[in-house]
């Protein structure tokens, strides 16, 4: 028989008594209680009732559609040279996860997001002669961000793709995938 050991970490410090819950489908995007609901019935064969599922459906859902839309939006507006839309999607993505603690695993791919639109808006603004936005200024600040959270909360799983993706901003100022 193989033995397969698992790793748990914490992304924060727990208080004494306080609820630790592990996330089943961390690869799924923004999933709305029901979408969850069915995914654990029919792969993990349970019903979860930590304090997330079992919380107010209306306002997290919602909250999630919000983010599933504006995660959508980013790489539509990307491509459409609409930089200043994807700035502010991204932006709004993340200012979205940094007030929900327990969304932040994503947070830093939301992080590395932002600082990837801005590297691409400020390539964009030389090649189709528009204006420098503010935001240009903080393109790094948001990278820094990125990089520090996926060493903070130990990624693994999304560690690899981070380390691919600093390689590309690295070495050609951007993302390639775009």
């Amino acid at each position: 028989t193989v033995r397969e050991d698992k790793e748990v970490r914490a992304i924060k410090k727990n208080k004494k008594g306080e609820e630790v819950v592990a996330d089943y489908i961390a690869d799924d995007d923004f999933s709305t209680y029901l979408e969850r609901k069915r995914i654990l019935s029919m792969k993990w064969k349970f019903e979860c009732a930590c304090s997330i599922c079992t919380s107010d459906h209306a306002t997290d859902d919602a909250m999630r559609r919000k983010l599933k839309r504006l995660h959508d939006e980013i790489p539509y507006y990307n491509r459409k040279l609409e930089m200043k839309s994807a700035i502010n999607a991204a932006l709004e993505k993340c200012k979205i996860l940094e007030d929900c603690d327990y969304l932040v695993t994503y947070l830093p791919m939301a992080y590395l997001e932002l600082y990837e639109t801005i590297a691409g808006a400020k390539q964009n603004t030389g090649i189709m002669g528009l204006r420098p936005l503010p935001i240009f200024e903080q393109d790094e600040q948001y990278r820094e961000k990125a990089l520090e959270m996926t060493k903070k909360f130990k990624l693994a799983n999304k560690k690899e793709a981070y380390n691919k993706t600093m390689k590309n901003v690295t070495r050609y100022g951007c993302f390639r995938d775009l």
